[in-house]
């Protein structure tokens, strides 16, 4: 799943515009400005319309079901080396 993230070029701006871009309200203003990656849904309305393009895409590489397989894997495999 794709979300959004708010890197240090966000100056702040003060136009909220990707406060206004974002239907989910997942921005919170500040400065910099926030994404709040559990309500933004990736559809990237904020990215396209920031002045500074301080906006970007983050992605996951594992989903939450496999990361708690790959740690319990992990876990078992350390227990066996002890």
């Amino acid at each position: 799943m794709v979300v959004y993230t708010v890197t240090t070029a966000c100056e702040g701006c003060g136009h909220g515009l990707c406060l206004d871009a974002c239907q989910f309200d997942a921005i919170t203003e500040g400065n910099p400005y926030k994404i709040n990656p559990e309500k933004c849904t990736g559809c990237g309305a904020c990215a396209k319309v920031c002045p500074v393009e301080a906006i970007v895409e983050v992605q996951s590489s594992i989903d939450p079901e496999a990361e708690k397989l790959s740690e319990k894997y992990v876990d078992e495999v350390v227990q066996l080396d002890d």
